[in-house]
């Protein structure tokens, strides 16, 4: 019996890479200053919503 390779056996991850310009990096320090909330926290919410919107569109194709 052959051994599988091992890239079937690890659990396929999800990418969690969002690309943003000097425009919205810059934005999200202001945010930071003016909220007290991490740059990272806003990124990972922006980042969950855009998920979100991804399920449900996927969803209803499906």
């Amino acid at each position: 019996m052959s051994k599988p390779d091992e890239c079937s056996m690890k659990p396929k991850m999800k990418r969690k890479t969002l690309w943003i310009s000097h425009k919205q990096e810059g934005f999200l320090l202001e945010l930071e200053g003016k909220t007290g909330i991490k740059r990272s926290e806003h990124m990972r919410r922006a980042l969950d919503y855009y998920e979100e919107l991804l399920d449900r569109k996927v969803g209803n194709s499906v």
